[in-house]
């Protein structure tokens, strides 16, 4: 009898053992920094970085957000280059970078496109045209290892018409014009 309540004891600590182990391998760590806001040199350039550090616990979760407002006087700009980019020693270790989205006033703008994956994950916007207002750039993935990160950097242009565009706009306008004025000539030769 002893034996069968030692035996049974042992099932006990080994299936609580397990449960507390699967629990633990369950539990998922977000490792998001804060926000942070981008500026743009006079160029139109800007980068970022955020580093994990060595206390995050590979497995952790995260989703790393960069803002900023366009404010352009021709009331559009292009988002150019924009890569965000992590790097480690093998595919195994550092960041597994999955997501890399732009959202704006309008919900979704852009998804990001992969590029590279494994020991460097390299992901782009495409070349986009953005009106004014309040954008937010989003990265995630999943820590592999600590003291990992991950690089954002990309450029802006305020988008001004090219000569050509103007020179056509005025000529179409022009057209417009004397056309009107041609029907109103008519109008009063035949009333």
């Amino acid at each position: 009898m002893k034996y069968s309540f030692r035996k049974a004891g042992i099932v006990l600590m080994l299936l609580a053992g397990a449960m507390a182990w699967s629990s633990a391998q369950a539990t998922v760590v977000n490792a998001s920094h804060a926000s942070k806001a981008l500026t743009f040199n006079s160029a139109g350039v800007t980068a970022a970085s955020n580093t994990f550090g060595k206390s995050v616990v590979a497995g952790s979760v995260f989703t790393d957000q960069f803002t900023f407002t366009l404010n352009s006087p021709t009331l559009y700009s292009q988002l150019l280059n924009f890569q965000v980019s992590s790097d480690a020693a093998s595919a195994l270790t550092g960041l597994n970078v999955t997501g890399f989205t732009l959202t704006g006033p309008t919900g979704l703008v852009e998804s990001g496109n992969l590029i590279k994956s494994g020991a460097t994950d390299l992901l782009t916007l495409n070349k986009i045209n953005l009106r004014n207002g309040a954008y937010t750039l989003a990265v995630s993935g999943t820590v592999l290892s600590p003291s990992a990160s991950i690089s954002l950097s990309g450029k802006m242009i305020s988008s001004v018409p090219e000569p050509d565009t103007l020179a056509m706009f005025a000529g179409g306008l022009g057209m417009i014009v004397f056309v009107a004025r041609r029907k109103k000539r008519r109008s009063v030769e035949n009333a």
